[in-house]
């Protein structure tokens, strides 16, 4: 009887450990990074855009473009509108605004940052009940 517990005890304490693990691995390079590269502008794009409800979409001769090359697959460049070269990509996230003279943007990502224990449950609750259950967390924000 004693053996048994103890058995069904680590089976539970592995089974956590491989749920913590999996939640986080899947949760972890969700926050927005900008790759430089000079690149000439890539063509077969069906629909290329920026943000018009910018007030200042081209800051310093740049702008944001987003490519989509279909309807699940898009790009976010930074596009030099003087030299006419893209400078770099910025992946799992979308630049909203920057700074007077670019050198900060302001990005919306596309998942959340888990920094604390509590928003990792809230967020393991989330994605185990399928999105039945939702926590009301402040998602903390850096900038």
């Amino acid at each position: 009887m004693k053996r048994a517990v103890i058995i069904l005890a680590l089976v539970f304490l592995f089974a956590i450990a491989i749920l913590f693990l999996t939640i986080s691995w899947s949760a972890s390079g969700n926050a927005p990074q900008f790759l430089a590269k000079k690149l000439p502008p890539p063509g077969n794009y069906s629909s290329v855009t920026y943000n018009v409800a910018n007030p200042q979409p081209f800051v310093g001769g740049k702008v944001w473009v987003w490519a989509f090359q279909n309807t699940n697959r898009s790009h976010h460049y930074l596009f030099d509108l003087d030299d006419r070269l893209i400078l770099g990509e910025l992946f799992n996230g979308s630049a909203e605004f920057a700074n007077q003279d670019g050198t900060k943007v302001l990005c919306c990502a596309a998942g959340p940052n888990l920094g604390s224990l509590q928003e990792w449950f809230a967020y393991a609750e989330t994605k185990l009940s399928r999105g039945r259950i939702r926590h009301e967390v402040n998602w903390k924000q850096t900038f």
